[in-house]
């Protein structure tokens, strides 16, 4: 009898710890705070990376303070660390993740308590080519510090263990891409990384729709005054700006031997991605020009004079506060806010 209990007992003790488990994993810790935010990260579709897949990343940033946070305030976009299990650095600097985040260009706050969500993608991380068989992910809380003569404080969220499966590639050439603008085609573009400079970023998603955000000033380049800007159904800008690409070399700009250059002392960063490939470039303004760098920003700047001149938006069309959820509707993830 007393063997039948402890076994019973045992079955009882099991079954509470796997349950446990489940709630943890449902329910991650939250990473460190700083100026009352803090940040988790979760894995909804598993840490799984296989060929031609997508881990799904989800981020939730909440403000644990009293009073409301200016979305203005946060870093623009996602940056993270990458390290294998032994807790050593992959790679000499932050991550970044281009995509425009929901809290990207918006005037709205966070409120005390609110939580704001984003989702994201392993493969359209700027991390190395070569990575172990198993990382751990920690995003940093898009803070901004401006105190001068010291350095930044960083804090990030929760670790997050992916295994890779299948090295993750960014093989996306110009061959690769479409005749026409499809579902499966995303760009992004982003300008910019001084104060002086100010910065723009275009993301064109694959309904054929795109935003632009521009910030900072001296942006005479693109004519645009500082704002958010949506454009819709682009059917005739989007295949020539594709065909534009495709007769452009996208290899030419070569981020995989970590060669940087520098466009009119800006920072470049380049994302595409078409059915499972995913081409990412990062230029630096600390390096030497390059001729094909340069093509491609007055490729994407000749696209920009193309959305400013169709007759059905203009670039005096500047979204305000007030339209920004009819925005973010058109986001393949909107801007959540519980």
């Amino acid at each position: 009898m007393k063997t039948k209990n402890l076994f019973f007992w045992g079955i009882v003790s099991l079954a509470f710890s796997f349950s446990s488990a489940m709630a943890a994993n449902d329910n991650p810790p939250w990473g460190e705070s700083l100026n009352n935010l803090r940040m988790r990260a979760t894995l909804p579709g598993g840490n799984v990376y296989k060929k031609g897949g997508t881990v799904p990343i989800q981020i939730e940033v909440q403000n644990i303070g009293s009073e409301p946070i200016p979305l203005s305030s946060l870093h623009p976009y996602l940056q993270c660390d990458v390290h294998d299990l032994e807790g050593n650095r992959i790679g000499v600097t932050l991550s970044s993740y281009g995509h425009i985040t929901p809290w990207e260009g918006s005037g709205g706050n966070l409120d005390p308590g609110a939580i704001l969500k984003h989702l994201c993608h392993l493969e359209r991380l700027r991390i190395p080519a070569i990575t172990p068989s198993e990382i751990q992910l920690r995003f940093e809380l898009p803070t901004i510090q401006l105190v001068p003569d010291q350095l930044p404080i960083r804090k990030y969220s929760n670790p997050l263990s992916v295994v890779v499966n299948d090295p993750i590639e960014f093989a996306l050439k110009s061959s690769d891409l479409p005749e026409k603008w499809d579902e499966h085609l995303t760009l992004i573009y982003r300008e910019g990384g001084s104060i002086f400079w100010g910065e723009f970023v275009l993301e064109v998603r694959p309904s054929g729709d795109a935003t632009l955000i521009v910030s900072g000033r001296n942006r005479t380049e693109i004519g645009v005054e500082n704002g958010t800007y949506q454009y819709r159904s682009l059917s005739s800008e989007l295949d020539r700006l594709l065909n534009r690409l495709r007769d452009f070399t996208i290899e030419k700009m070569n981020p995989h031997d970590r060669r940087m250059y520098a466009v009119d002392l800006v920072e470049v960063h380049v994302m595409i991605s078409y059915k499972g490939k995913t081409y990412l470039g990062s230029y630096q303004p600390d390096h030497l020009i390059s001729p094909e760098v340069v093509e491609f920003q007055q490729i994407i700047h000749d696209f920009i004079n193309d959305l400013k001149t169709r007759e059905t938006k203009t670039s005096e069309e500047s979204v305000n506060d007030n339209a920004l959820d009819t925005i973010r509707q058109s986001y393949r993830q909107p801007l959540e806010i519980e």
